[in-house]
C-alpha cells in the first residue's frame, strides 16, 4: 500500500475512533473545560489535532495510536456502565481542557506527558486526585486501577456482564 493511501486510511480510522467519543455535558462543552469533582472519573484522550501533530513527528507510532485509542474507547464505555452503577460520575475529555475541582473551588490542571495518547483522571472523596496513563488499553488494568483507587469491588454477574459494588 502506498504511503499516501496508508496515511489517509490511518487518518480515517483515527477520525472514526475520535468521533465515537461520547458527548460531555453541554455546559462543559461550551466552556471547553471539563471539571472532575469528587467521585468522578474522566477518560482522557488527546484531541484529533494533537494526535495528528504527534504522529507528524513520530510516524512510526501511527499503528499503535490507532489500535490503543480504539481499544481504550471500547473499554472506557464498558467501565462507564460499571462506574455509574457504583455511583461514580464519568466524563470524557482531552487532558488540556480538564481540571480537578476541589471542594473549595480550587482548580488543578490534568497533565499528560508527551507521547501519551490516553489515560484516566480520578478523584474520590477524601483522596488526592490521580492521573494514570501507563496501563494497557484493556479492561483488566482499568478495573484494577479503579477498584484500588475508589475501593470498589467489581464482581462477575455473568460471563460477559459485570456490575460494581462499593466495599
Amino acid at each position: 500500500m502506498k504511503n499516501s493511501a496508508r496515511t489517509f486510511l490511518a487518518g480515517l480510522l483515527l477520525t472514526l475512533c475520535l468521533s465515537n467519543l461520547p458527548e460531555c455535558a453541554s455546559d462543559e462543552r461550551q466552556n471547553k473545560q471539563v471539571l472532575i469533582c469528587e467521585n468522578a472519573v474522566a477518560f482522557l484522550t488527546l484531541s484529533e489535532e494533537d494526535v495528528n501533530l504527534f504522529l507528524f513527528k513520530h510516524k512510526e507510532r501511527e499503528q499503535e495510536a490507532i489500535e490503543v485509542l480504539s481499544d481504550f474507547y471500547s473499554y472506557a464505555e464498558k467501565m462507564e456502565q460499571m462506574l455509574k452503577k457504583a455511583g461514580i460520575s464519568v466524563k470524557y475529555s482531552e487532558p488540556k481542557n480538564t481540571y480537578f475541582c476541589y471542594p473549595d473551588g480550587a482548580l488543578e490542571p490534568v497533565i499528560f506527558k508527551e507521547g501519551t495518547f490516553y489515560g484516566m483522571a480520578m478523584f474520590a472523596k477524601g483522596k488526592k486526585p490521580k492521573v494514570m496513563t501507563n496501563f494497557g488499553a484493556h479492561i483488566e488494568p482499568m478495573i484494577e486501577i479503579l477498584s484500588e483507587y475508589f475501593k470498589i469491588q467489581f464482581k462477575e454477574k455473568g460471563e460477559n456482564e459485570r456490575f460494581g459494588n462499593r466495599e
